[in-house]
């Protein structure tokens, strides 16, 4: 019997500004979600802050409505994401695993259990000229993978520059079970 999934992974791209109230969605600009069989997200964040890495949370509102700019959304999101791409010409072509910074496991949820370790978020740095080519090519396969029941197979978009980037920059560097969940045997 197989454990994982198929190495031809289903892929599904949005712009992240979908996923929130109106009056946020703003704050989104030019982020977007790749998503790896529906199981294993990668963020696409544009220039976190002028100021880092490193980066740290002090000063973040602790409510998360009362974040009112796009760099609040931005630095919360690459601390707080399993995988994400951002653009830092000084660390292009490099990845930093980040400490998890925030209380843990959160209060009032009841999925996670103080045995289990927090998450590592981890961050993939391009250069901006890359990063804006790549977020061109996820506006274009949002047109053609970006149903929330997208059954688009990576076979089938291969040819994109996203596809190839997630293929030889983040597929090697998945844990082991995002790996299994995205059919990428180790």
């Amino acid at each position: 019997m197989k454990v994982g999934s198929d190495a031809n992974y289903v892929v599904r791209v949005w712009r992240r500004a979908r996923d929130e109230d109106l009056e946020k969605a703003p704050l989104y600009e030019g982020m977007f979600c790749f998503d790896l069989n529906h199981v294993v997200p990668i963020f696409f964040i544009p220039r976190v802050t002028a100021a880092g890495p490193p980066w740290s949370p002090d000063g973040l509102p602790d409510d998360f409505d009362d974040f009112t700019t796009s760099e609040q959304v931005r630095l919360l999101e690459v601390l707080s994401k399993g995988y994400s791409v951002t653009p830092n010409d000084e660390r292009a072509g490099t990845m930093e695993r980040l400490a998890w910074l925030f209380e843990w496991p959160p209060p009032d949820d009841d999925f996670w259990s103080a045995d289990e370790p927090p998450p590592t978020p981890t961050v993939f740095f391009v250069s901006t000229e890359e990063y804006d080519r790549l977020s061109a090519d996820l506006s274009e396969l949002t047109e053609i993978a970006g149903s929330v029941q997208s059954l688009v197979r990576h076979a089938e978009v291969a040819d994109h520059e996203a596809v190839r980037f997630i293929d030889q920059r983040i597929i090697p560097a998945l844990d082991p079970f995002d790996a299994m969940s995205a059919g990428q045997a180790r």
